[in-house]
This record gives C-alpha cells, structure tokens and sequence, in this order.
C-alpha cells in the first residue's frame, strides 16, 4: 500500500510538471485538478500507513515519546519542505513575473519537479523500511504497536501531546 500510495502520487506530481511545462501562462485551475486528485489520493495512501509502520517498529514502552518524535519531524520537514518549495519557485520566477506571464507556468513547472523528484526518491526509499511485525517479535510483543485503548498505560509524554487523562 505504501509504494502504491508513493507511486500514485509521483504520477500526480509528474501530470502536473507536464501540464505546467506545455500550458504555461495558459494553463487554467481545473486543467491540473485531476492530478492533484491523485497527488491526495496517494498521500492519502502514503503517509498514515507510513507513520503506522513507523511506530510500529517501536516497543510499547517508547511508543508515546517517538509518536512525538515523528510528529515534530512532521512540522520541521513540512515548514523546511514549503520553504524550499517556494524558494525555488520565487528563484526561478525572478523579476520575470511582471514582464512575461509565462513565467509563472515555468515557475511552477520547477517547483513541482522537485515534488516529482521527492517521490522517486520516495518510492526508493520504501522497502528499506523494517517490517512492524518482524520488529515486535524481535522485542516480545505480539499484536498491534501498543496505539489505543487496548496498549499500554500512557506516558507523561502522551499526555502533554494533548491526549486527556482518565
């Protein structure tokens, strides 16, 4: 599911750089509505089972404080990922953007060729991902990750992550 997920959204990715690259300043909102539709779908796909994979290669007892962990990754790469994203865009906009209108189609076409580039990268990367259940052998634990009402008793970790108590 999780190559899948990668696969579909380097699809949307790679739609969206050719429809930027050929229709430039042309190009209308809804032309590349469709590959964003599989660029979500693919996330969709992608990053919750990934971050289920993830975890569960962690035992119960430190599930709660790598939960936090990745979450905080979440934010710092999400920022830095817009940052670059945009930088590369406005860089490669230039003080074009008030000459010609096709350079915002150009623009556009770089930033998403590094979202394309991402997602091989991406779909590469994946199977060197441990396997969750080889991993909870490995320590002893049987079943799920320890997530939810079933795991274990909730660190103080948890709990100022927002989680209420009782």
């Amino acid at each position: 599911m999780l190559q899948l997920g990668a696969l579909l959204g380097g699809v949307g990715f790679l739609g969206t750089l050719l429809l930027a690259a050929r229709a430039g300043a042309a190009l209308t909102p809804w032309e590349p509505a469709p590959a964003l539709v599989l660029v979500g779908a693919g996330n969709g796909l992608l990053v919750t089972p990934l971050l289920n994979a993830v975890l569960g290669t962690v035992g119960p007892a430190e599930v709660g404080m790598a939960s936090g962990v990745l979450s905080t990754g979440q934010q710092i790469g999400g920022a830095v990922g817009v940052a670059v994203v945009g930088i590369l865009y406005y860089g490669t906009l230039g003080g074009a953007a008030h000459q010609a209108i096709g350079a915002y189609g150009q623009a556009l076409a770089a930033a998403v060729a590094l979202n394309v580039a991402l997602s091989a990268a991406i779909s590469a990367l994946l199977p060197l991902l441990p396997d969750p259940a080889a991993a909870r052998r490995a320590q002893g634990v049987s079943g799920g990750s320890g997530l939810g009402r079933g795991g274990p008793a909730r660190s103080s970790a948890g709990l100022s992550s927002g989680e209420g108590g009782g």
